[in-house]
């Protein structure tokens, strides 16, 4: 909204009611939106996302104190957040690199790849029963 006062314009400002410090230290931490798929297990849908990848799993610090490890991957020109701690991902994704990139990890950086959900029966040591799981898949 701008006023006009005789020959002087007086540009409204919206921050101007924010504490800045706050707005200062948020600006700093580099909160990008979170990519989440979902899985619906009644109707056995999931999400399905192409997305580019921008940078590997790399350990970072959250707001909790924890540290998980993250991917940066792109859709839709928008720059996603990826938690990328599950272990069916990390496998997935480590199946991925060996069979395209014959296990080098850098190579992945650029290429598409498609993430999505299934449910799926689990019979390990460390876990036995349903759960759900990653599918990860190259595009290009």
């Amino acid at each position: 909204m701008v006023k006009e006062k005789d020959t002087e314009k007086e540009v409204y400002n919206f921050m101007d009611n924010l504490e800045m410090e706050k707005v200062d230290k948020v600006s700093k931490l580099n909160i990008l939106p979170t990519l989440k798929v979902s899985y619906n297990e009644r109707d056995n849908v999931s999400d399905v996302f192409n997305v580019k990848v921008h940078s590997l799993p790399t350990p970072t610090l959250f707001a909790d104190g924890n540290t998980y490890d993250t991917m940066l991957l792109e859709m839709n020109d928008v720059i996603y957040q990826f938690n990328a701690n599950g272990r069916s991902f990390q496998f997935q994704l480590a199946v991925l690199i060996q069979k395209h990139f014959k296990g080098i990890l850098e190579k992945l950086i650029g290429h598409i790849i498609q993430i999505s959900k299934t449910m799926a029966k689990i019979d390990t040591p460390n876990f036995k029963g349903k759960a759900e799981v990653y599918i990860v898949s190259l595009i290009k």
